[in-house]
This record gives C-alpha cells, structure tokens and sequence, in this order.
C-alpha cells in the first residue's frame, strides 16, 4: 500500500515537472532573436496594409502599403509549414485534427467576433455576400469587407498545406516541396497573365507567395545546411530589395505587368524572411508588439479607416489618427477575445497532449509563434 502511495507521489511530482520545463522552455523559445525578426516582420506588414487602406486618392504613394499582404503570405508559409515539419520531424507524422484545431481556434473567434460587431455598420447586403464571408469564400465570391479577401486566401492555404504534407510524407516525397513551389511561382504568374487584375485576389492566382514560404520552411528543417549558407551571405537583403523595387516604380501599371510585380514581391520577401533569420537580427520591441497582435489589427484596421476617411481623409493628422487608433483598438480586440480563445488552446492541447504523450516541438512552437 505504501509502494503504491509513493509512486503516486513520484508521478505528481514528475509531472509538475515536466509542467515547468515546458514553460522554461516555451519562455526560452519566446526570446529567440530569430522569432523577434518574424514579428517585426509581422508589425511591417501590417503597417503597410494600414498605409494602403487609408489612402482615398488612387495617386497616392501609400497605395505602395499594399505589398503588406505578399509579406504576410511569405510568413504564413515559413511559420505554418514549419510547425507542420516540425511535428513530422519528432512524431512521424501529422496530426489533422490537432492543427485544424488550433487553426480554428486562432482564426474563427476572433473574425466572427470582428464580423459580428461590425455588421451593424455595413449597408445592407445580399445574403451571399453574409454567407461568403462566414465561409471564407471572400477571394472568390462578393463579400462585404475590402480586406478579407486575403483571410480566404489563407483559410484555403491552412487546408490544402497539411493535406499536401501528408501525402508527400506518406509517399517519401517531401523533396518535391521547393520543385512544387517553384512550378507554383511559374504557372501563377502565366496564369495571372492571361486574366485581369480583379481576379487578383483568387486563391489559385496567390498561393505562390505562400509557397514560396513554405520551400523556405522546408530548407530550414530538412536542408539546414543550405538554409543557413542562404541566411548568412551577404546579397540577401540586396537582392530582396532589388526585387521589390518593381512594386514601388511599377505601381500604377497594366494587368500583365502588375502579373510579375507580383511574382517579384514573393521572390523579395522570400529574400527577406531569409536574411531575418540570419546572422542580424531585426530588433524593434515596438514594431514586435505590433506584430505579435497583427492578426487583430488587420481585422479591425479597415473600419477605423473608414471612419477617418470621413473625418479626416488624406492629411497627416488623420493618417497619424488611423495609424494609431487601428492599432490600438486592434490590441484591445486581441485582449478581449484573440488571446482568450489562445489561452484556450493552450489549456487544451496540452492537457490533451499530457493525456497521450509528451507534446511536441510544434505543440510548443504554436504557443510562442507569430503565427500561432
């Protein structure tokens, strides 16, 4: 009876602690300098966007704000495929249901949140514009708000990526990701040759950006070598820069120019994230910060635009007046309900992790990334 009574306490005492190494090391990882250059990533991009949405004038040079949204593609193939392999790397396979869960914990209370509120401000719409924004059609279908185009985007990318490891992984082909995402590259940009711009947005005409970061995910877990020789020679930032160049000089051209404007932004942020993850580090708490809540701030970024464009539109006053309620009411958001429905997730995927086995390093990952 006594054996019995001292292996229970041994069993308790070994889980608080496995409990604390954990959050030694989820606080570790946080402090990664590499994962601080993502956020400030994050932060510019989301900046950018803002910049874009405020201008009302079609000259404007704020307009150039509008290549946030390749940046965050890039990022959103880098982190979510990262924690995909990682999770490859240390079970051996993949945990769909476990992904979709977190996915959706991230994403769905925070934008039907967001939607929710703001449907009282919108004018009144036909029920498939209601019904494709609830779905996550907006990138296809009429839909209600500007910017959620590219939440669709993405939506579809969260779904099509595991799916497509799962099979490359079953097969032994994880190899033909960085062959696939350059296909991905060449037959987007032929294919947005031959259609207008206002198809743009589709996800199949996107996906490149996405996947031009995933073939970088994939380099940094399964070709280290090459991803670091990459990350820490000296024309990488030069060579980004030059890609997005286009983006600034050809803003205001035609269909098939805007086609490889395109193209170029992904190979230039592609160039970015690289040389981020380097030997020098992006260091700005502040512009951190804003990355770490730019998911809350992008939702809610466009309606505060709309309100300075009636009270303010196109001065200095109003753009420092969008700029800074946008990302302060964004974090007030991502207080209220984002960081809830995470602490939520946490709670859950580890105590279900505990209940099975010891949790990943893509458990842990998702807790701290930008992207999580």
């Amino acid at each position: 009876m006594s054996e019995c009574h001292f292996i229970v306490r041994d069993s308790q005492v070994l889980d608080r602690l496995f409990h604390d190494l954990v959050r030694i090391r989820i606080s570790k990882e946080a402090m990664n300098p590499r994962t601080q250059s993502l956020d400030v990533l994050r932060g510019a991009a989301v900046l950018l966007v803002i910049c874009h949405h405020y201008a009302t004038v079609d000259q404007s040079m704020l307009h150039i704000g509008g290549v946030g949204v390749e940046l965050f593609f890039v990022l959103s193939g880098f982190l979510i495929s990262g924690l995909l392999f990682s999770e490859i790397k240390e079970t051996g396979a993949i945990s769909l249901s476990r992904f979709f869960l977190r996915r959706g914990l991230k994403i769905y209370p925070a934008f039907y949140a967001f939607f929710l509120l703001t449907f009282v401000m919108t004018p009144p719409v036909q029920s498939s514009q209601i019904w494709s924004e609830l779905l996550f059609l907006q990138s296809y279908r009429r839909h209600i708000w500007q910017h959620t185009w590219s939440l669709s985007v993405e939506e579809m990318f969260y779904v099509a990526l595991p799916l497509l490891i799962v099979v490359l992984a079953k097969l032994r082909k994880l190899w033909l990701i960085p062959p696939l995402a350059f296909l991905l590259l060449v037959g987007c940009l032929a294919w947005r040759t031959q259609v207008s711009s206002k198809y743009f947005t589709e996800f199949h005409l996107r996906m490149d950006a996405l996947f031009a970061g995933v073939a970088i995910g994939y380099c940094r877990h399964f070709r280290a070598d090459l991803f670091y020789k990459l990350t820490r020679t000296r024309w990488m930032l030069p060579l980004g820069s030059i890609l997005l160049l286009p983006c600034i000089l050809l803003r205001r051209s035609p269909d098939v120019i805007y086609a490889f404007v395109l193209t170029s932004n992904a190979l230039g942020f592609g160039c970015l994230v690289c040389w981020s993850q380097g030997t020098v580090h992006l260091k700005n708490r502040a512009m951190a910060l804003i990355g770490r809540y730019s998911y809350s701030i992008y939702l809610w970024h466009m309606p505060v635009a709309m309100f300075w464009w009636i009270m303010n539109p196109m001065s200095i006053l109003g753009f420092i007046g969008d700029l800074g309620s946008a990302i302060a009411i964004g974090i007030l958001m991502a207080k209220i309900v984002e960081l809830p429905a995470l602490q939520l997730r946490e709670t859950f995927v580890l105590s279900r992790s505990t209940r099975a086995a010891a949790p990943t390093r893509s458990d842990l990952g998702e807790l701290y990334s930008p992207a999580s």
